[in-house]
């Protein structure tokens, strides 16, 4: 019975095992006594791990454009949250991906033109070049489960209109989170066809072939030179 070992041990004030009793704890969900462990190991940060305000945003979120886009969120010991977006300026962000490639860099900067991972951008020092004004903001009230045990919920968002947006929320007395939410209010279809592409535009929601539409299309190749100098090789961009 090595819970029983670990007590005994924890009764000769033997910290190790009143940090692994905390662990066996916490792996069983038995949260309260968990934390009571921690607590007597002197392992502060792990008690508020547990007992504190705790959120987060899951998952990249894709939706058509309309109202009722929403998200999962995830928390803890919370009773209250408040969410704000922002928009993205994802014309600016592809300007700049282009600019990249077009300078044919010594070497490419891939989370840089990877607009897919937009978010990678903006957590990493690039939020006051891609942000813009603040579209939402609004206050949910939360019910925690008891035991510190975590709840899953759907948050309906304000957010309607086309783009991608910024979603952050403020666990109150807890952390922050983000997430990156897209709105889409067009489709676009692609098709090989026999030495030609096709390309359908459709209301995102509906289906309905989209009016007027014009395309813009961007690609590059890399390719491996040979150094002037003969050592090695260099890495060289192409645009089209």
């Amino acid at each position: 019975n090595y819970i029983k070992i670990w007590k005994d041990l924890a009764a000769q004030q033997d910290g190790p095992a009143m940090h692994k009793l905390g662990e066996v704890f916490e792996n069983r969900m038995q949260y309260p006594r968990a934390a009571e462990w921690y607590k007597k190991a002197g392992n502060a940060e792990k008690v508020k791990q547990i007992t504190d305000p705790w959120g987060t945003l899951e998952q990249f979120k894709i939706a058509a454009a309309g109202p009722g886009a929403t998200v999962d969120f995830r928390f803890r010991n919370a009773s209250n949250v408040k969410f704000t977006a922002r928009a993205i300026d994802v014309e600016r962000l592809i300007k700049d991906a282009k600019e990249h490639l077009k300078s044919n860099p010594r070497e490419m900067r891939h989370k840089r033109v990877d607009v897919g991972n937009i978010g990678y951008s903006i957590l990493n020092g690039d939020r006051a070049n891609y942000l813009g004004e603040q579209v939402a903001a609004w206050n949910l009230k939360l019910e925690p489960r008891a035991e510190h045990l975590d709840r899953r919920i759907v948050v309906t968002t304000p957010l309607s209109k086309g783009g991608a947006y910024f979603l952050e929320a403020q666990v109150e007395g807890g952390n922050r989170t983000y997430l990156i939410v897209w709105i889409t209010d067009l489709a676009i279809v692609k098709k090989t066809l026999d030495r030609k592409v096709l390309y359908y535009v459709t209301d995102a929601k509906t289906g309905v072939p989209a009016a007027n539409c014009s395309l813009e299309l961007f690609g590059y190749n890399v390719q491996w030179r040979d150094n002037w100098i003969g050592r090695g090789q260099r890495q060289h961009i192409e645009t089209h």
